[in-house]
């Protein structure tokens, strides 16, 4: 996290990307980084200059009541 903050500082913006535990993945990506048997990934990141007119994605949360439901019970 606090490389990608430092990255900020510079102007660039990042993004973590998953790297699933996947041995086929693992194997194909330690070819194309030609990584020594003892190398490994742990994750990846996007690093790069955001588009200035880009949106951030957001979404509004559901109401609590869409969700909560009581069970009355008679008596």
């Amino acid at each position: 996290m606090g490389f990608m903050y430092a990255l900020e500082t510079l102007g660039l913006s990042s993004c973590p990307i998953n790297w699933p535990d996947f041995e086929p993945l693992e194997a194909k990506m330690a070819r194309a980084l030609r990584l020594k048997p003892y190398e490994r990934i742990v994750m990846l990141l996007a690093v790069g200059y955001a588009d200035p007119k880009g949106n951030v994605a957001s979404s509004r949360k559901k109401e609590l009541d869409t969700f909560r439901r009581f069970n009355s019970i008679e008596r």
